[in-house]
């Protein structure tokens, strides 16, 4: 069974904008960051657990690509799928879409992280676990397993 956080709405708050009216180019990241940790904490993997597992994720790169402006009014949600992965989840890639309405592309968020042992600071495989959770992700329409270099 794969699991998809699919038009989860986002709170828009005036702070949010600046005097044109447009959402902060940082707000997108800060929304994908939320999306990616409640997904992880809905599926059982809350900040707690990862550090009970030793295991915290880390980005190498995120990327946002707008493509309609959002304003203060508008009805937007967010969703996100898994873009790329190694088979063992030691790698992997998310992208994150956010709509306004029911189907108008408003941006994408694209991010590639990892897992390290945040006490030896050095990139693992995660454990079971992580794996099993990482499963349940919907994969996008171009998703690929990524090859061990």
């Amino acid at each position: 069974m794969t699991t998809v956080y699919r038009q989860l709405p986002i709170q828009l708050r005036w702070a949010d904008f600046d005097a044109n009216n447009h959402l902060l180019h940082s707000r997108y990241y800060d929304f994908g960051a939320f999306i990616r940790m409640q997904a992880l904490n809905d599926l059982g993997l809350a900040m707690k657990r990862l550090s009970q597992l030793q295991c915290a994720p880390v980005l190498y790169r995120e990327e946002a690509v707008f493509k309609k402006e959002i304003c203060f009014n508008d009805e937007v949600f967010i969703d996100i799928h898994l873009l790329k992965a190694r088979p063992d989840y030691a790698r992997w890639s998310f992208i994150h879409q956010l709509v306004r309405g029911k189907s108008e592309l408003c941006a994408t968020i694209t991010v590639e992280g990892s897992f390290i042992d945040p006490f030896k600071r050095k990139a693992i495989i995660p454990p079971e676990e992580i794996i099993a959770v990482f499963e349940k992700f919907s994969h996008h329409k171009n998703f690929v397993w990524i090859r061990k270099q």
